[in-house]
């Protein structure tokens, strides 16, 4: 962040046209949305959009982990669980109902990235086995 950036005054929609006349000449911008510490505040409309674009984000990388699996799959196993993973985790914590969001993801990890790192094809029992946390023996691979 720039030193004296302003961030935008987020409002409900109803009042976005008279919060744009009041900070006019403040130089703020209004919004019903924005990206706030990593996760999003604003409409519903505004946060559902917000996902939509990290999930296609992390589907891009879970994609490209996927291919890094075939020769490395440690290290692949290890991008997954340090980083992507936590990096969705967080974000589903500070945003309500977003579940749905996650549906192509989970689908990239389930048919892109397991039979990638275990170098075969993967049944749908040992998919539901990998998502189970790690403490009831699975991976804990569920966004």
């Amino acid at each position: 962040m720039v030193v004296g950036e302003k961030k935008p005054a987020v409002v409900a929609p109803q009042f976005e046209d008279v919060a744009k006349n009041c900070f006019k000449d403040l130089g703020i911008t209004v919004s019903s949305g924005h990206g706030f510490l990593g996760g999003v505040i604003g409409t519903r409309e505004y946060c559902r959009n917000f996902m939509k674009q990290k999930v296609e984000y992390w589907t891009e990388c879970v994609t490209k982990v996927s291919k890094a699996a075939v020769r490395a799959p440690q290290a692949a196993f290890s991008t997954m669980t340090k980083s992507l993973q936590c990096e969705w985790e967080f974000v589903q914590r500070g945003v309500p109902d977003c579940a749905e969001t996650f549906i192509p993801l989970q689908h990239a990890i389930s048919d892109q990235f397991f039979p990638s790192l275990l170098g075969g094809v993967v049944t749908v029992e040992e998919k539901r086995l990998f998502q189970l946390p790690t403490y009831l023996a699975g991976l804990r691979h569920i966004p």
